[in-house]
């Protein structure tokens, strides 16, 4: 199962086209984790090349846990084969005995990456569309409608003062649609992506970051219920879970002890960070 190159919409810069990674095989494979990990993993923020493998050698039509996964990248190439974008993401689709408040389909937007010289017009590549049809192909082979609602979820580095990168990336998830959820109400956590050898000799060191969330097929999407949320980085946690060990997972599912409970209403806004846009 090699790659298919997939045409861009109109919208699109003509010579550019979206290549999807779905195989551990693929050629494609390691230029796009090179690229990916160039930029994120001096920021702790890149799983090891090994990971990304398990990952696509998921599954997506056996549950596990009580949960459908599949993970997938996709390329972005210009007409010379050179990349100038690369995202990966996973779509984490709840098993049909789940209660019906913990049905949402989460969707992990993983890395998004465009060459500085190419931002701005490939604004396309950075949207739904990719997401939400792979997330609802998986959806129909787990027995679930197409109106079961979606949750997108992104972890971005919170805002620095001075930052003018942190603040770019977070203009660029704000223009999209996501919504932060408040860093004063729940600290989010991203587990410990170092390979196991260094873990085991110094102990986890999650990542706080910052969890932007999107929904989908529901009526308000400036707020979510706590239970909501539970359920959204359960999802996460799962699949950060199934390649990593158990022990090195122990520090961010304690963090849910300290998430709020039931259907106390959490809201959805940039103005929790300081910003007057929504």
């Amino acid at each position: 199962m090699g790659s298919k190159e997939i045409t861009a919409d109109s919208s699109a810069v003509q010579s550019a086209r979206q290549i999807p990674v779905r195989d551990p095989a693929d050629p494609w494979l390691l230029p796009g984790y090179e690229a990916l990990y160039q930029y994120f993993g001096e920021r702790g923020e890149m799983e090891t090349l090994e990971v990304i493998k398990d990952r696509l050698s998921w599954n997506p039509e056996k549950v596990i846990d009580g949960y459908f996964c599949r993970y997938e990248m996709v390329l972005l190439v210009d007409e010379h084969e050179r990349i100038i974008g690369v995202r990966d993401h996973s779509i984490i689709v709840p098993g049909r005995t789940a209660a019906e408040e913990q049905r949402a389909v989460v969707v992990h937007l993983s890395h998004i990456l465009i060459a500085e010289e190419e931002r701005g017009q490939h604004r396309y590549f950075l949207g739904d569309e990719i997401l939400l049809r792979t997330a609802r192909g998986l959806m129909r082979g787990a027995g679930l409608e197409d109106a079961t609602p979606i949750v997108l979820a992104a972890e971005v580095d919170p805002p620095q003062p001075g930052n003018a990168e942190r603040e770019r990336r977070l203009n660029v998830f704000r223009a999209l649609g996501y919504r932060p959820v408040a860093p004063d109400q729940v600290t989010y956590l991203q587990p410990d992506f170092r390979p196991p050898v260094l873990i085991a000799a110094s102990g986890e060191q999650p990542v706080p970051l910052l969890l932007l969330i999107k929904q989908i097929g529901r009526d308000r999407i400036d707020r979510l219920c706590a239970t909501e949320l539970r359920h959204t980085v359960s999802c996460l946690y799962h699949m950060y879970g199934r390649t990593m060990r158990a022990a090195h997972m122990k520090v961010v599912y304690a963090s849910l002890n300290s998430y709020p409970v039931g259907e106390m209403p959490l809201g959805l806004s940039w103005k929790t960070l300081g910003s007057d846009c929504d």
